[in-house]
């Protein structure tokens, strides 16, 4: 038995509906960041 998923890009996510950057911080630094900086800083 198999069952097939279907995307819906409008579909709400805990009620909100959500664009492209809704869930992704607004730091213009995100990602630059190596493993070695963020290992030092914690």
């Amino acid at each position: 038995m198999t069952t097939d998923a279907l995307a819906e890009s409008n579909a709400p996510y805990f009620g909100a509906e959500l664009d492209e950057g809704s869930l992704v911080p607004a730091d213009e630094d995100l990602g630059k960041a190596g493993f070695e900086d963020w290992l030092a800083r914690s």
